[in-house]
């Protein structure tokens, strides 16, 4: 779920991205396989899942219990990521629930800001926490445009953007600037 807040006569514009739903399928395919392949080893042992599980059996293993908990908790983990920026005149705040707390960001420091299309898996190797030679580090959801910021200490900072076009607009308006000055995408 994706939203963009701009409150009228405001001078704040926000996004915020969770995880889309493809990428849940895919995860949830790649459980799949490897409970599939956990099966297929208590098969060849000759027993059932549950005596598997099961600590006083005979044929108890500890490793299913503890790669079915890991996936669990990998799969709770993506569930509860949530990425949130919210950009003003004054000020750049933003958050990657549960990862980064929320981060404040004086704009005076920001040397350059533009929303950029990338390709995640060439530019940053997927989604999520991720870094870049090019571009540095990024913190994506899903979707094929950030928003880069350089900043006076020569670093950067890529966050998932939706709608690029009605963003470049907002934060142009927040931030003031003239045509030569506006953030492209």
């Amino acid at each position: 779920m994706n939203s963009n807040t701009h409150i009228p006569n405001s001078s704040t514009y926000s996004q915020s991205h969770r995880m889309k739903l493809y990428l849940w399928i895919l995860l949830l395919i790649l459980f799949g396989f490897n409970l599939n392949s956990i099966n297929n080893e208590i098969d060849d042992k000759n027993t059932t899942w549950l005596e598997s599980v099961t600590p006083n059996s005979d044929f108890f293993d500890i490793e299913y219990i503890f790669i079915f908990l890991v996936w669990i908790l990998v799969l709770l983990l993506l569930a509860t990521t949530h990425l949130k920026w919210t950009i003003s005149k004054d000020r750049f705040e933003y958050s990657f629930f549960p990862f980064i707390r929320k981060k404040t960001i004086d704009s005076h420091s920001i040397r350059e800001i533009k929303i950029i299309k990338i390709n995640p898996i060439l530019d940053f190797g997927g989604w999520g926490l991720r870094f870049s030679r090019k571009y540095g580090r990024a913190y994506t959801t899903s979707g094929r445009y950030v928003l880069h910021i350089e900043f006076e200490v020569n670093k950067k900072l890529n966050l998932t953007v939706t709608e690029p076009e009605i963003a470049t607009q907002e934060i142009n308006a927040i931030l003031n600037f003239q045509d030569e000055d506006s953030i492209t995408n």
